[in-house]
């Protein structure tokens, strides 16, 4: 059972939780420039984005992505 609050996905809030997102130890690099949309809503406030920005890493050259991302937490 979750017992955290239940938090109201907007489009702000979705790109806030992208913007603070860290892949690491997956992959070295951030995301900037980020703005993401609600797609879909789910049951207890749950949503899915799609958000576009700019990828930045160490190794490569920055470069423009979309991804779909399931923010998820509480206030």
């Amino acid at each position: 059972m979750n017992t955290q609050i239940a938090v109201h996905w907007t489009n702000a809030k979705a790109t806030a939780a992208a913007r603070a997102f860290d892949f690491r130890p997956m992959i070295q690099g951030r995301m900037t420039q980020v703005h993401c949309r609600i797609v879909a809503r789910y049951p207890a406030h749950e949503a899915a984005s799609v958000c576009r920005g700019v990828f930045v890493s160490p190794s490569k050259r920055a470069g423009p992505f979309i991804a779909r991302f399931a923010p998820a937490g509480s206030e």
